[in-house]
């Protein structure tokens, strides 16, 4: 006999099945989805009409459906910095500037175009003189020199490249290059099949959950995405700075390796005992 409500949740790990007939037609017309403002993207939980009477007293069958994707790397992101000190401003920062322009030069000659890199940040600090041991009670610190710091940000898809930008960026000034990480150049392709995945998977496991404890399900009465993101793949290294007193003569060999995208659906289902079918006599 069942009690009102029922409610079992069951962490669904496949990652693919068909949806078959699960929920009756009426339940798509009751079903709502909407876009949050301002996330970019990010799809807001889609519910069930919870206006209609007697709706939390239904028996019912909670399932969570997760999914992961392990998809290649398409993109590739690199910091360029270029730092420059000295005691006179105008100086340092003529300095600054004809490195800088050796570096986009280098890049240029890779192939790289101008909407594939641009100037990430920007610093103009003053240096001071440390305090000495001993110094007296009315010491104040005095400017000695400056310090010009500009990082180019390289956002590109070819990652055959990714090496050899390292190599022509230290060689043409550069004091420290740093692979930010892999990505994926259009993630919501990617983050939708996710998303239909762990849907598929939580169907799957509410079908085979009522069948073993001999319900049925009636319809589907609130589906939730739970999550789904596309997070930064795997770097060759936590961090790779290269000195501008480093000779390289060859590019460093790069990984891109995989960006797994996952994703998490609860769907809520509306269930009965299963129908009997009593044999003639």
């Amino acid at each position: 006999m069942l009690h009102r409500p029922v409610v079992l949740a069951l962490a669904a790990t496949a990652a693919f099945l068909a949806v078959g007939g699960c929920a009756s037609d009426d339940a798509d017309a009751r079903l709502r989805a909407s876009t949050a403002p301002g996330l970019g993207g990010t799809i807001a939980p889609a519910a069930f009409d919870d206006d209609e009477p007697g709706i939390e007293d239904l028996a019912q069958l909670t399932v969570r459906g997760t999914a992961e994707i392990d998809v290649p790397a398409d993109e590739v992101r690199l910091s360029i910095g270029v730092v420059s000190e000295g005691e006179d401003a105008e100086d340092v920062l003529r300095e600054n500037t004809r490195k800088v322009r050796a570096v986009l030069a280098a890049l240029g000659r890779l192939g790289l175009t101008d909407e594939e890199y641009d100037t990430g940040r920007f610093d103009v600090r003053p240096q001071y003189s440390r305090r000495p041991r001993g110094a007296e009670d009315d010491w104040r610190p005095r400017i000695i020199g400056f310090q010009v710091q500009n990082v180019l940000t390289v956002t590109t898809t070819r990652l055959d490249l990714a090496g050899p930008v390292i190599a022509a960026a230290n060689e043409a000034g550069a004091n420290t290059v740093q692979v930010l990480g892999f990505g994926l150049a259009e993630p919501d392709a990617h983050r939708e099949r996710a998303i239909r995945e762990a849907t598929r998977s939580a169907l799957r496991d509410a079908k085979a959950m009522a069948d073993a404890a001999g319900v049925e399900l009636v319809r589907i009465l609130r589906i939730r995405l739970d999550d789904a993101n596309t997070p930064r793949g795997p770097i060759a290294s936590p961090m790779m700075e290269a000195s501008a007193r480093m000779a390289m003569d060859a590019a460093p060999p790069i990984d891109a390796g995989d960006v797994t995208v996952r994703a998490s659906v609860t769907t809520v289902h509306e269930i009965r005992p299963a129908r009997v079918e009593i044999p003639p006599e």
